[in-house]
């Protein structure tokens, strides 16, 4: 089984304990399923996985059949996978990698046959949050230049508007802060903000 043959010295399987439980789940599967498919009925599928928007390649994306279990595989260094062994018919591919979102396939397989299911795209899970929009005058309504912004909680983060009053601050770990703005010649201002990923 193409898995088996990735597994490290240290028997895991790319060094990650949430890879090394889902292989060895599907070994599991594999094991205990009946004594096998004639393989003068079966097909086999290829694609590739890629990053979503663009033609980034994903390495070491696992590639399962979810018709048949214990059916396996991981995308290589150019995200390109060849899953063989398939029963002919409709089979439902999962493909997942930490990190990402998954996403499931329909394919048709073919006895004796080879399916190209093209390139399957994965979008990066949101797991970070982020903060944008505008300090403004509270006498004028006009947008407020040099606002500084601190964010404090299980990190720091701190900004400062720009000419236009705006603020942007990305990637802020999920999790409730204290906001506190601040700008010469105006009272500050403290607050509680909750900042969820996405």
């Amino acid at each position: 089984m193409a898995l088996t043959e990735q597994q490290a010295s240290d028997d895991s399987w790319q060094q990650d304990v949430y890879t090394t439980a889902l292989v060895l789940r599907t070994l599991q599967a594999y094991q205990s399923r009946s004594s096998g498919v004639n393989s003068s009925e079966t097909g086999s599928v290829i694609g590739s996985v890629i990053l979503s928007g663009s033609d980034e390649p994903i390495a070491s994306a696992i590639i399962s059949s979810v018709t048949q279990p214990g059916f396996s595989v991981f995308s290589g260094a150019d995200g390109a996978f060849r899953l063989t062994g398939l029963t002919a018919g409709f089979q439902t591919l999962l493909i997942s990698k930490e990190g990402y979102s998954g996403s499931n396939n329909v394919v048709s397989i073919y006895v004796g046959q080879q399916s190209d299911v093209g390139q399957i795209a994965l979008a990066l899970r949101a797991e970070t949050g982020m903060i944008h929009g505008f300090v403004i005058d509270g006498h004028d309504q006009t947008g407020l230049a040099a606002v500084n912004i601190n964010l404090t909680g299980s990190q720091s983060y701190q900004s400062t508007s720009n000419g236009a009053g705006e603020l942007h601050i990305a990637n802020i770990i999920p999790g409730s802060y204290t906001v506190t703005f601040g700008k010469a010649g105006y009272n500050s201002l403290t607050g509680q903000i909750l900042i969820s990923a996405g």
